[in-house]
């Protein structure tokens, strides 16, 4: 049968949360029947609150879900994390490639002001090179590529919730005029901003 399409606020992040949110359900549930992941009621009930929560935002999304989504999962997966660390003795170390997970959190707060790799790269002391090895050894994709989708991201928020107009957006997102914000998005995604809003309509026509 053919997969509902699904509908949110179009970050290409979520669309990929909201297939793997019953699997990742499946899996908490299993952890637990089968004693790999020991866990009271409550915290059980702290599990699945989290996972409605994260359904919520999917079946609702709003200008900030992505963020909210995000921060929930990490919550959940740094949660059962921590209690499987426990339970086996585990070490509980942060993680040594820190400019790779610097770096996706640098983006999360400078996206808008800052699109070149190089001043993440100043931000956080080391070369281009090293922040771009340190990228590709933990996600296998470039740092540019990362930016560049998460810029994109951003833009695809703003286009569906707000009411600015494509010169407001070149503005706010640095770009020199508005022609060079459409060249990108049309590259990214293959669409113009008009082709990209009248989807996403059709999109929630549908859903409805």
């Amino acid at each position: 049968m053919k997969a509902k399409r699904i509908i949110v606020s179009l970050f290409s992040v979520m669309i990929f949360f909201q297939p793997i949110l019953p699997i990742l359900s499946l899996l908490i549930v299993c952890f637990i029947a089968t004693k790999q992941i020991s866990a009271t009621a409550m915290e059980q009930q702290v599990y699945k609150r989290l996972l409605v929560r994260i359904k919520e935002e999917l079946n609702h999304p709003l200008a900030d879900s992505y963020h909210i989504i995000v921060s929930l999962l990490h919550y959940l997966l740094m949660t059962l994390n921590r209690r499987y660390s426990a339970q086996y003795h585990l070490p509980f170390d942060a993680p040594k490639n820190h400019h790779a997970f610097e770096f996706k959190q640098l983006l999360e707060k400078h996206i808008r002001q800052y699109q070149q790799v190089a001043d993440y790269a100043a931000m956080l002391n080391v070369s281009r090179i090293t922040l771009n090895a340190s990228v590709q050894a933990q996600y296998g994709q470039t740092a540019v590529h990362l930016l560049k989708q998460r810029l994109l991201a951003e833009i695809k928020n703003e286009i569906l919730f707000t009411d600015k107009t494509t010169s407001e957006l070149a503005y706010e997102f640095n770009f020199s005029e508005p022609g060079h914000l459409m060249r990108f998005f049309k590259k990214q995604t293959g669409q113009t901003v008009t082709e990209f809003k009248e989807e996403y309509k059709g999109q929630q026509f549908t859903a409805e």
